[in-house]
């Protein structure tokens, strides 16, 4: 596969860099539906936003940065890195890297790599991130929702914890706040210390006359 790298300068004015692999060429040889990763219902975040505000509940989203970087790479991928990116490499590790740099036909530096990790754009990776992130809430006492694979479920304290899953932003939520807190630092042990947390912990309420204006 190709290197590609993109740089965006965000609002702060800091310069954020992402490395990704042009996963196009895999269309050749993996098949369609051996790639899809389930994606959260439109109405099953209705619903569980619903849920939440009618019963109080405390509510929290979370984004995990560097998700895909979690999950193990299940087949051999191997990309090619042109050029700067090479040279990088090379000067992060060099008695690692220094003797697989090769020339290519206009006399840039290449290097070869073969993943570990999953990377952004391969085709596969938010399949395999979904089983790991699965694996690891099932490993919780989380369940599947049968009717929508991108919510879980477990009994906490005799009510209800609520996960709604899109890629890897979670919303959480729990009649107790300190329940979600909880669960988000197991999330930071698990993937990242940086992850990040949307306005904190809120509580969700709306009256019932609010919520049957909104129904129709």
């Amino acid at each position: 596969l190709e290197s590609l790298m993109f740089l965006e300068r965000k609002r702060t004015g800091a310069v954020k860099g992402r490395l990704e692999a042009n996963g196009s060429k895999q269309h050749d040889y993996i098949q369609e539906g051996a790639v899809a990763s389930p994606t959260i219902m439109t109405k099953s975040v209705l619903i569980t936003m619903v849920i939440e505000a009618t019963e109080g509940q405390g509510v929290a989203v979370i984004g995990l940065p560097r998700a895909f970087l979690n999950a193990e790479m299940d087949k051999v991928v191997r990309m090619v890195l042109h050029g700067k990116l090479s040279e990088l490499m090379v000067k992060f590790a060099p008695q690692i890297y220094w003797k697989y740099v090769t020339l290519g036909t206009r006399g840039e530096p290449l290097l070869c790599v073969t993943f570990q990790k999953v990377l952004y754009w391969c085709l596969r990776s938010a399949l395999l991130f979904y089983l790991k992130l699965v694996a690891d809430l099932e490993g919780q006492g989380f369940r599947l929702n049968p009717y929508d694979p991108c919510i879980a479920n477990k009994a906490v304290n005799g009510t209800q914890m609520m996960l709604t899953v899109h890629v890897d932003n979670i919303k959480i939520s729990h009649i107790d706040s300190e329940e979600v807190t909880k669960l988000i630092d197991w999330f930071k042990c698990i993937y990242s210390k940086t992850v990040r947390v949307s306005g904190g912990t809120v509580i969700l309420q709306q009256s019932g006359e609010d919520l049957n204006d909104g129904l129709c």
